[in-house]
């Protein structure tokens, strides 16, 4: 009998929604599971957000007044960084702007490269690839010029490549990133993950990427992020033929997700179960999945109905 891959036609759009997901797997999903549900968690953190760009508004022109240029620059970098956490990229934009001209003047070239790199940031959350491409290099040949290469910079100049299309070039700047200074364990699981992503693009070595991401973040407790890792570990089983395995991690995949609190995830998660188990004939599994996720859908119209 020929079993039926439900995604060898979905490639691309697999493709797609990995590269979309890893937005969130990178700079959303949580590392705990929750103690309250997501909406409550956004109000929560938008509060805090906004408390703390008040503060840093504050203290800027507390530093205006004092004449503390170098001051001025540090908090017109960290003021750059919380607008782009509460979605005001446009705000943040002008602030880091006003950063790059600040650091020029003092001709700091660590703030200059600060500055630039979190521009790259807003950028590409604002939804202009090329435009953050352009700020991350300009950060990353400063970082060169003073012999510190970041390698959150060059995690972050791969991620844009790969929103900009281009997996090839991103693999060669995340490898190059993995023996940069300044690196943690986070930050080369994030860096084993986005190649990972590129890798699945490119057609070679996802699965040992996307391996060692899960292993460092399962030793890390970054459930969210083992989450997505056993996502992609399970479509790469899938699409290689060991369906039983991919089934087995998509179910851990799912759970992972329920654990970080990633509602809207773990359904995601279940579609992607659900139709695999379809393709195997395995109505009985898909059933009981589907029964699931009905419940989640139900449960969250109930939770967002309260709530208005």
């Amino acid at each position: 009998m020929v079993l039926f891959n439900p995604f060898t036609k979905m490639m691309t759009k697999s493709t797609l929604l990995a590269l979309a997901c890893i937005i969130f797997a990178l700079w959303g999903c949580g590392a705990g599971k929750a103690s309250k549900t997501p909406m409550q968690e956004a109000e929560v953190n938008f509060g805090a957000e906004k408390n703390a760009i008040a503060g840093l508004r504050a203290s800027l022109a507390s530093n205006q007044k004092a004449r503390d240029r170098q001051g001025e620059l540090a908090v017109l970098i960290s003021l750059g960084k919380a607008l782009t956490s509460s979605g005001e990229y446009k705000e943040a934009q002008d602030e880091l702007a006003r950063a790059i001209k600040l650091a020029g003047k003092l001709k700091d070239s660590k703030g200059l490269a600060d500055s630039y790199g979190t521009l790259a940031e807003a950028r590409l959350k604002a939804g202009n690839p090329e435009a953050a491409l352009e700020s991350i290099d300009r950060a990353v040949e400063i970082d060169s010029k003073l012999g510190y290469p970041s390698q959150a910079r060059l995690n972050l100049k791969g991620l844009i490549l790969l929103k900009s299309g281009r997996p090839a070039e991103a693999i060669d700047a995340l490898k190059s990133a993995s023996g940069a200074a300044g690196g943690d364990t986070e930050l080369l699981s994030d860096n084993m993950r986005l190649s990972g992503i590129a890798s699945r693009q490119t057609g070679s070595d996802a699965l040992w990427y996307f391996s060692e991401a899960y292993r460092l973040d399962r030793e890390l407790g970054r459930t969210g992020k083992v989450a997505f890792d056993l996502e992609q570990l399970a479509e790469l089983n899938f699409e290689s033929g060991r369906y039983d395995e991919a089934l087995f991690l998509f179910e851990r995949s799912y759970s992972a997700y329920m654990e970080a609190g990633a509602t809207d995830m773990a359904i995601r998660g279940l579609d992607r179960l659900i139709e695999a188990a379809k393709g195997l004939g395995r109505y009985e599994k898909a059933l009981y999945y589907s029964g699931i996720r009905e419940d989640l859908l139900r449960n969250r119209k109930t939770v967002s109905g309260e709530k208005r």
